[in-house]
Parts: structure tokens; C-alpha cells; sequence
């Protein structure tokens, strides 16, 4: 079957066109030019310069769309979808991925990007091609073909995308001589538990522990994530008088910003006789942070300068914020500031601990294997040895002799979440860290580590591009990093 195609300004005329004109076809003269002009004003479309600024919706969109706190996959897609100039009649065709260890599922996962890609643009689904050529070929119907080529690269995903005019017959296609892209794009993001689904996991064991020396005499609190947004993660440690953040160089702590906890909130009415802290590092940057020995929670920037206060409520890291409560912290979650509230919510069975006091929380919000938010909390009891865990998903669990340092992660990035505890001892020489996954419904202990100075604050960092994440102890002036 052949394509007419409009007539456009200098183009030979078709025969029959004087015939036309002769016998006054009028009518269908102004559908002709009127039909030219509108594709000639559409196919000018992708070669318009690309506008600079914040993503808004692409005329191709199928909904307006933001495209903050979502996955990684999500993010690059719609970064993309949204930048796209106004095309018609487009095929999308996604190269196989390249990069990652041995078996990656790199048909997956390029799968999983045009499809992504699909739901911010309307173009039909060419499937995965290995080569611009085969592509090229499949778009041959099409008016446009969107190339895109994702690659797995030191732990982030790189995606390219690339418009092209198609050349629908097959001597057109020969004597081409391969134009460039009507229009050129990128984006990137960090690889997470959605992305890592389509890598093969790894055992979870330690192969180094590293030790430095900390800025204070004594850590009741450990953070780690990019506080001032350079993305370089950074560690953030806590005593009872300042606040510091920083970079492990060698065997020592390099601090790049500190600040003392009397200009971040007043002294509580009723301090506890050992603090209960908490830091934790947002997505974007920040720092936030809450003591028993202050009157409330506050959120800093990057500088450590006071941005928002929480009034009396301390930070649930990825839960929201909990009030004081007696000789410890309330075990009801509650929001934070407006917006800040985890996407998937807080477990919904921690309503049954509204009444509880607790000594240790702890907390993270993440996405699983299959891209869908989900929030997993912590707690220990006041007086008791175990902690509970809840998820949003409505799973419960139990550790037994648990101590009251805990941090909640995923350390390698497969989707299930991993809890790092320290011993339920007064002995500070028999003290250890335990890593657990929590493979609904059992857990799943990983590794045990000795730490004969005792275990005094715990944190999980996120990715480095590695296979798996860090683990930070803090013993006495020193902070392990367990890789």
C-alpha cells in the first residue's frame, strides 16, 4: 500500500492538478494546501530548539506530570517523555541495554524503559532492537522513529534519546545518507532496588572494615547520605553538644560543615540521663534532626543552618516524626511538615503502638523490585529486648536480643529490606552488629560482627555504584565503614 503525501511549495504537481484547477476543484485545492501547512508546521516541530529549564508536560503526554519522587526509572523516563517536542505517528524503539555484570536481564530491562517511556508519550511499542539500522527498519511505516539507548554505568543508568525522520521507502533507505537526530536528549539517575531487580544479587558478607577516627568524643547518632547536594555522600555524626558533617579521608574524619546543638533548639524541659538522637538525610539534600536533650526536631540545609522546625517531634526516619513520650518517644508516627509524608504512608499497624513508649526507632522509605513504594519502621519497647518491624504492606516481624542501636536499609538492593542491630548487652566487650534480610515472613540473618568497643549508633548509606552499600558503626571515638 502506497502513502500520498502533501504537496509543499516547489514540489513537481501532481497529475491531473491543472485538470483540477480547470474544473474549478476549489474545495479540494484548500484541503490539499490547508493539509500541507498543517504537516509542514508538525514535521518543523522536532528540529525546534530544545527548551532549557524545569521538564513540563510534553504536547505528546498523555497527562500532565511532575516528575520529583518517583524511581529511578520513572524519573529518567518522564524527564524525557516530558522534554520531547510534538511528533506524529512515532515508533519507539529501545537498544538492548549495555553495561552491568554478567547476567543482567538487559532485554528486561530495556522492555521496562520503552514501556515507561510509552506512558509519558503516544507512540507505538517497537519492542527492543541491537542495532539504529534494525530500528530504522521497523519505523519504515512511521513518520518518526524514537531511539533509546539505556546503559548500566558505575551505578548509575544512562539513558539517550534520539528522534528520527524515518525514510519509508527501501531505496530512499538506501541512498540515504543517515541524517542526525531531529532532536537529542539524556538523563541519568542512580541505580535502585527497581533498576538492581534486572541485576544479579550477590551474597551478603563483609570483605573490609575501615576504621577512622570521629570529631567527637562519642557518636549517639550516625547519618549518611549527600547532605549539601554535591553528590558525595556524606556522614553525619552527633554528641550531646554539636553536630557535624563530613568525608572519611584515610584514617580521620575531615568535617566540612559542624554546628552546636544550642543554636539548632532550646534545652528540653526534662532531658533524658542518655539522649535519644536522631539524623537523618533526606532525598535532596539536608539534614534532619532531633534529641531528647532539645525542645523539638529541626530541619537544616546543607550549611547546618535551621530551616523548619518540628515543634516537639523528633524524625522517624522514612516514617514521619514521633513526640516524646515519659522516658523515651511515642510510638505513634505522625506527618512531619506538610509534604513531606512518605509516599506509601506509615505502616499501618503501627496504630496498635499509639501507646507505647519506645527507646529506639528507626526507619526507611523505598521502592521494591517492582518500582512500588514502601515504608519499613522499627521500634523497641522501653525495658524490652526485642524490636518490631512493621511494613507498609501490613507485615509484621520479630527480633530477639536486640539492642538499642538499629538502622533499616537495603544493603544490597534487591528490593528486601535488610535491619542492622546491635546486642542486647551492658557489656560493652561482647557487643556486635547482626544483619538481617527480612524475606516476608521470616528473617534471614546475614552476618555477625564483633565490636569489642560496643556499638553506640548505626546507619545504612545509600548506593555508590557498588553492589552493596555501607554500613556505618559508630564505637567510641572511631566509626566503622563496613563494605
Amino acid at each position: 500500500m502506497t502513502r500520498s503525501t502533501p504537496t509543499r511549495q516547489g514540489d513537481p504537481q501532481p497529475p491531473g492538478f491543472e485538470a483540477c484547477r480547470r474544473h474549478r476543484c476549489a474545495a479540494v485545492l484548500v484541503a490539499l494546501a490547508l493539509l500541507g501547512g498543517s504537516t509542514r508546521r508538525a514535521a518543523a516541530t522536532p528540529g525546534a530548539p530544545e527548551a532549557s529549564g524545569p521538564a513540563t508536560a510534553s504536547p505528546n503526554s498523555t497527562l500532565p506530570v511532575s516528575c520529583d519522587a518517583l524511581t529511578t526509572l520513572r524519573h529518567v523516563t518522564c524527564e524525557l517523555g516530558t522534554r520531547l517536542p510534538a511528533i506524529e505517528d512515532a515508533i519507539v524503539v529501545v537498544q538492548t541495554s549495555r553495561g552491568g555484570p554478567d547476567g543482567t536481564k538487559q532485554q528486561q530491562l530495556s522492555q521496562r524503559v520503552g514501556n515507561l517511556l510509552r506512558s509519558y508519550v503516544r507512540a507505538e511499542n517497537g519492542n527492543v532492537a541491537a542495532t539504529l539500522s534494525t530500528a530504522q527498519f521497523r519505523a519504515r511505516r512511521h513518520r518518526h522513529l524514537i531511539w533509546l539507548q539505556p546503559v548500566l554505568d558505575a551505578g548509575r543508568l544512562d539513558v539517550t534519546l534520539d528522534v528520527y525522520e524515518s525514510k519509508r521507502g527501501f531505496w530512499e533507505r538506501v541512498k540515504s545518507t543517515a541524517p542526525g537526530p531531529l532532536h537529542h536528549d539524556f538523563a541519568t539517575g542512580p541505580l535502585d532496588p527497581e533498576i538492581r531487580s534486572f541485576i544479579p544479587t550477590r551474597p551478603l558478607v563483609v570483605t573490609s572494615v575501615h576504621v577512622a577516627k570521629l570529631p567527637v568524643p562519642r557518636a549517639y547518632a550516625l547519618a549518611c547520605g549527600d547532605v549539601d547536594a554535591d553528590s558525595a555522600l556524606d556522614i553525619a555524626v552527633a554528641d550531646r553538644h554539636s553536630i557535624v558533617v563530613g568525608h572519611v579521608v584515610a584514617d580521620r574524619f575531615e568535617s566540612t560543615a559542624s554546628t552546636l546543638w544550642a543554636d539548632v533548639a532550646p534545652v528540653a524541659p526534662a532531658p533524658l540521663r542518655e539522649p535519644i538522637m536522631m539524623l537523618s538525610v533526606p532525598r535532596g539534600g539536608g539534614l534532619e534532626v532531633g534529641s531528647t536533650d532539645r525542645s523539638g526536631g529541626r530541619g537544616l540545609n546543607g550549611k547546618l543552618s535551621v530551616v523548619r522546625d518540628e515543634d516537639a517531634l523528633l524524625p522517624w526516619p522514612g516514617v514521619g516524626c514521633v513526640p516524646r513520650s515519659g522516658l523515651g518517644l511515642s510510638g505513634k508516627a505522625q506527618p512531619c511538615s506538610p509534604g513531606r509524608e512518605p509516599p506509601s504512608g506509615p505502616p499501618p499497624a503501627l496504630t496498635s503502638m499509639a501507646r507505647a513508649v519506645v527507646d529506639t526507632i528507626a526507619g526507611d522509605s523505598t521502592v521494591d523490585g517492582d518500582g512500588k513504594p514502601m515504608t519499613v519502621a522499627a521500634l523497641r519497647t522501653l525495658d524490652s529486648s526485642e524490636v518490631q518491624l512493621f511494613d507498609s504492606r501490613g507485615h509484621q516481624a520479630l527480633i530477639q536480643d536486640a539492642g538499642a542501636q538499629v538502622a533499616v536499609g537495603d544493603l544490597d538492593f534487591d528490593g528486601m529490606p535488610e535491619l542492622a542491630v546491635s546486642k542486647n548487652t551492658f557489656d560493652r566487650e561482647a557487643d556486635s552488629v547482626r544483619v538481617f534480610t527480612w524475606k516476608h515472613p521470616r528473617l534471614e540473618m546475614q552476618f555477625e560482627l564483633p565490636v569489642p568497643g560496643g556499638v553506640d549508633a548505626i546507619a545504612l548509606c545509600p548506593s555508590e555504584g557498588r553492589t552493596q552499600a555501607t554500613l556505618l558503626v559508630s564505637s567510641g571515638d572511631e566509626v566503622w565503614a563496613i563494605r
